[in-house]
């Protein structure tokens, strides 16, 4: 200790000395001192000045430095204490009796303050959700490292873990470890992503009917690629639903995501033809489940499949056209009489094959406009639905076709007799084909073409 003393002492004699002399002083270096500088540093680049630290505690408290309060002592604040008068850690000089901070006064780190998500919720397939991270005070940057059982998922980058869909493999427990610069500790939050039970939605209440509407067949034959998109809606009657959770089974793999829209609707979007690589002579499909708890308490489900297929989608009955094989023409020109009685005999099959619906649109009988319109607006194969012409329609009501329960007594064709009467069958007696004024009502049985 006295041989560092003695040395101290000798290296102080030596600069007085050399301030005596030159009045000025080169220290770090054999080069001369920069002019007008009594004292001048030098380093090789990888040295620096340490001011004296101290701890103050007031701005216009001298204490603790040592002595008398002398204009332009210079000091090193070592806290982030804001408080007196102080702007946290700096360089601080006296001068006319306070301290004052040089420079523009650092923000200090404040630790963070994490809010506290809800730690479990019912996560289904289809039923996207957002897990977040949400720092509510704090210094940033943040880091926040998102993990999957325990699996790293990301580092470094996002406050949020989004999920617009699940799939089975991504149930689940999901923790998010945050710091920032001055964190005491790791901050955690953690969000359990658990399936709900489909086994709870068996109720078969009275007085409330429920389906899933939307197209359920899609001709993708070569050429023609998938739909971009297609949208199925809930219609329920005698209850309103509270809650919906959407499943979505794609084991082929046909969807880019599964987008819930609302408690009524599911919008499903589908990858591009070239992306499904299953697709051969074999349909592939995915299936739509809605599981809805009903305004009532129970707790009810409805499922569609949707087929993507190579062929022209047929929900319904597949036939042979019927066409006019009288002995006038097709047109049907010389039978035009009020009641024409059997005319079964004159229509044969051919080699085009129609679709039936399955069964008939509504319960009631519409007007001829209205009939058109029902069958147009019908979507279940994603084609264009039609009446049927005079030919097919006597073709599904002669005794063979009985199989389709097509037994109402009168239905309509949508060929014209004339401008305000149009053909319909009537199968009361024996099938026969009768113009009919086109303002009054029959029933409607769909058809489109395959």
């Amino acid at each position: 200790m006295k041989m560092k003393k003695n040395l101290f002492l000798v290296l102080t004699f030596i600069v007085l000395s050399a301030a005596s002399v030159n009045a000025q002083v080169t220290i770090g270096s054999e080069y001369d001192p920069t002019p007008g500088s009594i004292l001048d540093l030098q380093s090789n680049g990888s040295l620096g000045l340490l001011l004296p630290r101290v701890t103050l505690t007031d701005a216009t408290v001298w204490a603790p430095v040592e002595g008398d309060a002398v204009d332009g002592m210079t000091v090193f604040h070592n806290t982030d204490a804001m408080t007196n008068g102080l702007t946290g850690k700096g360089i601080y000089v006296w001068a006319n009796g306070s301290w004052s901070r040089m420079g523009t006064p650092a923000t200090p780190c404040v630790d963070m303050v994490v809010s506290t998500p809800k730690a479990t919720f019912t996560g289904e397939i289809g039923n996207g959700q957002l897990l977040e991270s949400v720092v509510n005070t704090g210094s940033a940057p943040f880091n926040y490292n998102w993990y999957k059982d325990g699996v790293l998922l990301q580092t470094n980058s996002n406050k949020s873990e989004r999920r617009d869909s699940y799939k089975a493999t991504d149930y689940g427990t999901y923790t998010c470890d945050i710091t920032n610069a001055c964190a005491t500790e790791l901050k955690t939050i953690t969000y359990t992503v658990a399936k709900v039970n489909p086994g709870e939605y068996i109720d078969n209440p009275t007085g409330i009917t429920w389906s899933l509407n939307g197209i359920t067949c899609f001709d993708v034959s070569e050429g023609k690629d998938f739909p971009a998109s297609s949208v199925y809606t809930l219609a329920i009657t005698g209850a309103t639903a509270t809650n919906v959770y959407w499943v979505i089974d794609d084991a082929d793999e046909v969807l880019s995501a599964a987008e819930v829209g609302s408690t009524s609707q599911v919008t499903l979007p589908f990858k591009s033809r070239s992306e499904v690589s299953t697709l051969a002579t074999d349909p592939v499909s995915v299936s739509v489940t809605a599981l809805i708890t009903l305004s009532t308490g129970a707790k009810v489900f409805v499922t569609k499949t949707i087929k993507l297929q190579n062929t022209v989608c047929c929900s319904g009955y597949v036939v042979h056209a019927g066409v006019w094989n009288g002995p006038s023409s097709t047109s049907m020109d010389g039978y035009k009489t009020h009641q024409m009685g059997a005319i079964g005999k004159y229509f044969t099959q051919s080699s085009t094959d129609l679709c039936v619906a399955l069964a008939d649109e509504g319960t009631n009988e519409y007007a001829y406009q209205a009939a058109i319109n029902v069958c147009a607006s019908k979507s279940t194969d994603g084609t264009n639905w039609r009446l049927p012409n005079v030919a097919e329609l006597t073709q599904l009501e002669t005794p063979s076709y009985t199989n389709y329960d097509m037994r109402k007594w009168v239905y309509y064709s949508i060929t014209k007799y004339d401008a305000t009467h149009v053909w319909y069958i009537d199968n009361r007696n024996t099938s026969g084909a009768y113009p009919w004024l086109d303002n009054g009502t029959r029933y409607v049985r769909c058809v489109h073409d395959m």
